[in-house]
């Protein structure tokens, strides 16, 4: 395991060979070296050592805007210990290569991207007891991807005799593909093996947690969006809403992203997991398809009174669709309009008019003890204290809390 000796300090060149070759001390570089190249990817000085920018993506730093430091490059050093999802990892080399990953506690949707480049590779993604192989389908492939002109070379290789291989059709390289999987528990313990037993392979691959950036399928990096506090809440339904802070980016990872959609996913319940569209129970509402940041909302209506919903916000582009944190809202009770005065200070409001509109939650005609009475007819707001006359003969008094506490006769 290439680990840089305690306090010593460490070179350009021998981040480099870290990030080349997974060995500090080859630093073996004649050319000029870029911190920023070593960090994001790239040959700004125009030099033959290239860094390969797949190890450039982070939750952090998904967009590669900010600043470049030490800090950045040890997020994708080739040593880490069960490393966060969104870490890119890049092997040049010939060899069985085993990458632990933590996979947080989050449930919701895992995706894996892969690429071997003509020569073939292949990366088996396990959890939870679970196997995912590259391939054709999702997850459920043969092993080997690449061009199938080296199918005589993997096949006298150690342990290869009757393997194949599948060419992906959707690159150059035929190795580049995707696997997504609905991670249903907090099991966080994952590992991603990389088998390539011929020379002058390279490959990457890309792991992202539920809930965060994903970058996948060669179409560059999905938007990134939160789900804002619910508004307008009556009896029957609310308002959702959402804000997108970035449309993502293209599949040359430079340009800026195209929203396809934006919406939301909601369920009933209190709902603590994550959950997306296609889940059992799950409502999707698509709000536009407004290809823009910031914010946008849907509303909601035909649900139950007094009754606990769950929400996501979501926003789609070619890479993917990301989703926002759940927000959990309770619609207010049914309510029942009546007629009522205003408030007196004391139990002589008898020759009140009753010319005004007020709720009440009970279930008779006019509040009785007990029942709580609003202003409004969203039941948001409280009537005042005082007592009031209902109706021809009939007077009650109200607290602080809009609660009915006696009805009388006048």
């Amino acid at each position: 395991m290439a680990v840089p000796g305690s306090g010593n300090s460490i070179s350009l060149a021998g981040l480099a060979a870290e990030k080349d070759i997974d060995d500090y001390t080859d630093a073996d570089y004649d050319d000029a070296l870029s911190l920023k190249d070593l960090t994001i990817g790239g040959n700004a000085n125009g030099n033959s050592f290239v860094a390969d920018a797949t190890n450039g993506f982070s939750a952090s730093k998904p967009n590669n805007t900010a600043p470049y430091g030490m800090a950045e490059f040890y997020s994708y050093d080739h040593d880490a210990s069960s490393p966060a999802c969104n870490l890119a990892y890049h092997d040049g080399g010939q060899g069985t290569f085993n990458y632990p990953i933590n996979l947080g506690s989050a449930t919701g949707i895992v995706t894996i991207e892969y690429e071997a480049y003509s020569i073939p590779d292949k990366f088996v993604f396990t959890w939870n007891g679970n196997t995912y192989t590259s391939g054709s389908g999702n997850g459920t492939g043969a092993g080997f991807v690449g061009s199938q002109s080296y199918l005589s070379a993997l096949q006298a290789t150690a342990g290869n005799s009757s393997a194949t291989i599948t060419s992906l059709n959707n690159t150059t390289s035929k190795g580049r593909g995707t696997i997504t999987f609905n991670k249903t528990t907090s099991s966080s313990t994952s590992n991603m093996q990389v088998a390539a037993p011929l020379g002058d392979t390279g490959w990457w691959f890309s792991v992202s947690c539920p809930g965060q950036q994903v970058i996948g399928g060669g179409s560059g990096v999905a938007p990134t969006v939160t789900t804002s506090g619910e508004s307008s809440i009556t009896s029957s339904g609310f308002t959702m809403n959402g804000n997108v802070s970035s449309k993502g980016l293209a599949s040359n990872f430079s340009t800026t992203g195209t929203i396809s959609a934006r919406g939301f996913v909601y369920k009933s319940g209190n709902v603590t997991t994550s959950f997306v569209s296609g889940d059992t129970g799950v409502t999707l509402d698509q709000a536009d398809t407004t290809n823009a940041t910031g914010n946008f909302s849907e509303a909601v209506t035909g649900l139950s009174a007094s009754s606990t919903y769950t929400y996501r916000a979501y926003a789609t582009n070619a890479a993917g669709t990301t989703y926002g944190a759940n927000e959990q809202v309770t619609t207010t009770n049914s309510l029942t309009t009546y007629s009522s005065s205003l408030a007196g200070r004391t139990t002589d409001v008898c020759g009140f008019a009753t010319n005004q509109l007020y709720h009440h939650d009970g279930s008779q005609s006019y509040p009785v003890v007990n029942d709580v009475v609003y202003s409004d007819s969203g039941g948001t707001t409280f009537l005042t204290p005082g007592f009031r006359k209902h109706g021809g003969n009939l007077k009650y008094r109200v607290d602080s809390n809009g609660v009915v506490g006696a009805v009388t006769l006048c």
